[in-house]
């Protein structure tokens, strides 16, 4: 235990004397950080603010609550929705452009939609600054989540008052229900009457995260630069007269500790950028995702005969996960060969991990593989 930590100390020591490493490190909290203080009105990213109304002596309905959820839940790369403690703070947000819009939810809304189809009353209220166009396409959006809700009454009010009978209220929920559709109402076409897969694909917002991808690729570099570390240390004959056990360790800690400073400056970049979700989730996909950049740098480094096209290989790997991946797009969805050459890289299992955490199992098995192969090649370059 104690050789342990005085060869982290020795390899952490190591570190700070490698600045453009540590540059490279750095570059992604401070990145984010920057990017975060440079929000202005133009911005791509529409920020809303949502919020239950009520007063102290209120019990938001469970109907209110998971209207709330529900909104709060469509967060994508275009709009960010997050919810207020209460109206004061939202107002606020909307004064100080922290937020673009800012909507009310009553307290109890089971008893202002029945209201409003009978009477025309409006239950919603949305916030804005006077001249402000931009948010209305969040409009549409609200609109969506009432709809199903809002539609279910009028019909039911409609047969209340032109029929001799009242409606089986629970039977007709459940049929309104079946045939109920949350399709997308539009399908996109270019000019030349050529569909648009892309817009057409549910939920692809989920997929392009564009911060987090690049945050993935330049983990992976980090953990490259690791290994090209080993080169360096090869090619100068510092392993030389080390034993075979001190020589693996020597190895290991300059491919691991890069590597593990790379992801805790990730996960500093995904949290302050406000993309990340529950540290439960966020921690092992990290851990899981660094585990296969370190066994592919690896394997890259038994494969590959010398530093140079070791070097030349990290830029193209740098691309292929920005391109391959869906960081900024799935091009998958238009050429499938590329979805296939993009499962071939940590980044995708990465990226889809977090729409289902059960990716994780692929990039474990992608870690393992890879130092598998790797173990096997070096035995057979050694023989």
């Amino acid at each position: 235990m104690k050789e342990s930590m005085i060869w982290l100390f020795l390899w952490c020591k190591r570190l700070m004397k490698k600045p453009l490493l540590l540059f490279t490190i750095l570059l992604m909290p401070l990145a984010t950080l920057f990017l975060q203080q440079c929000g202005t009105r133009q911005d791509a990213m529409l920020r809303v603010a949502l919020c239950l109304e009520t007063t102290p002596q209120e019990t938001p309905s469970p109907a209110s609550e998971d209207l709330l959820k529900q909104m709060a839940s469509l967060s994508d790369t275009s709009i960010s929705f997050y919810v207020c403690k209460n109206k004061k703070q939202l107002i606020e947000d909307v004064k100080s452009r922290k937020a673009n819009c800012g909507y009310l939810i009553p307290a109890n809304l089971e008893e202002k939609i029945p209201a409003y189809i009978q009477n025309g009353t409006p239950f919603l209220t949305v916030i804005r600054e006077k001249k402000d166009a931009t948010t209305r396409i969040v409009d549409e959006i609200v609109l969506s989540k009432n709809y199903g809700a809002i539609a279910y009454h009028i019909l039911e009010d409609f047969l209340e008052k032109n029929t001799d009978s009242s409606p089986d209220s629970q039977k007709l929920k459940s049929t309104f229900q079946s045939h109920a559709s949350n399709e997308l109402l539009f399908q996109f076409q270019y000019l030349n009457g050529e569909e648009q897969a892309i817009l057409q694909k549910k939920n692809i917002g989920i997929l392009m995260l564009p911060l987090r991808g690049i945050v993935a690729a330049i983990l992976l570099l980090t953990c490259m630069a690791g290994e090209l570390l080993c080169f360096q240390d090869r090619a100068e004959g510092k392993y030389d007269q080390m034993s075979r056990k001190q020589k693996r360790m020597a190895a290991l800690y300059s491919l691991v500790i890069p590597g593990l400073a790379a992801g805790i400056a990730a996960l500093a970049s995904i949290k302050i950028a406000g993309i990340s979700g529950s540290i439960y989730r966020e921690v092992p996909a990290m851990a899981c995702y660094l585990f296969a950049c370190l066994g592919l740098a690896s394997l890259l480094g038994k494969l590959l005969p010398s530093q140079g096209i070791y070097m030349a290989s990290m830029p193209l790997m740098l691309l292929l996960s920005l391109l391959l991946t869906p960081v900024f797009i799935d091009l998958g969805i238009l050429l499938p060969a590329i979805r296939k050459m993009g499962d071939l890289l940590p980044g995708t299992w990465y990226l889809k991990s977090v729409q289902a955490p059960k990716n994780l199992l692929y990039l474990l098995a992608y870690g393992g593989i890879c130092l598998l192969l790797g173990h096997l090649a070096e035995k057979i370059l050694r023989n």
